[in-house]
């Protein structure tokens, strides 16, 4: 998915335009605004440290929200920085239930925009770029899920390396979403696998960082970093899997 035809598609190209002519405009502070009503308002930076943070005066929501305004995605800007979220931008977006829009730069030229948000349309689940937190092994799972079965699984605000600070998010988030622990032999489709991937310096202490789901008896599907989600055959992942899990709810699905 190229998120630059897709986004006219979804926000009015006017309204990104304006919105990247505030970020050229703020560098190398971080610009931030909301598209509202299909027009990019433009608003001031109150953070602490609006090279490295951004903040919205809670009043500018407040009032568009009493005007009948209609919010459609909050935006700012990464100078210098990466073009997929952190994990405090995901908290927030989850938090403000709107789409979030990111536009990387630097100073000579705009980089890549990307948003992300579940009222978005849900992209295809095979050929997705890896974009940390936006298109990743998580995104994959549960939009399968949330697609193919009607499973909603919660969205979850993971920073890069999450394994290597403490987190353990699939073991910990699979047992609030009510998963329970399976045999491979057991495993048929819809069930979904967990594995450590990462050597010794990228995994130190070896945490199930993968996930993926048995889509048919032969194939999985899944999206590892600097590859396109996709279905493979299953036979190597189904072997290197060291947990297969699956949902109550599709016992239904097999009965």
């Amino acid at each position: 998915m190229d998120f630059r035809a897709v986004l006219p598609t979804l926000f009015h190209p006017d309204a990104l335009e304006a919105a990247k002519a505030h970020a050229r405009q703020m560098y190398p502070q971080e610009s931030c605004g909301y598209i509202v009503d299909g027009r990019y308002l433009p608003c001031d930076n109150i953070a602490a440290d609006p090279t490295k943070d951004f903040e919205i005066h809670h009043s500018v929501w407040m009032h568009l929200v009493e005007a009948g305004a209609t919010i459609q995605a909050v935006v700012h800007s990464h100078p210098d920085g990466n073009f997929y979220p952190s994990e405090n931008d995901m908290i927030h977006q989850i938090g403000s239930d709107v789409p979030w829009i990111i536009i990387q730069l630097n100073d000579t030229h705009i980089g890549e925009v990307v948003a992300w948000g579940d009222s978005l349309p849900m992209a295809p689940l095979i050929g997705r770029p890896f974009i940390w937190g936006v298109f990743d092994c998580y995104s994959v799972v549960r939009d399968y899920y949330r697609s193919e079965h009607g499973l909603v699984l919660p969205p979850v605000a993971r920073g890069d390396g999450w394994w290597n600070r403490g987190q353990d998010l699939y073991v910990d988030y699979l047992q609030k979403c009510g998963f329970q622990t399976i045999s491979r032999e057991e495993a048929r489709p819809g069930d979904g696998f967990l594995m450590a991937i990462g050597g010794d310096n990228e995994n130190p202490h070896n945490k199930l960082n993968h996930a993926g789901v048995l889509v048919t008896p032969d194939l999985v599907l899944h999206h590892l970093p600097g590859r396109l989600s996709r279905r493979e055959p299953a036979g190597l992942w189904a072997r290197g899997a060291d947990l297969w899990v699956r949902h109550p709810e599709l016992n239904q699905d097999a009965a």
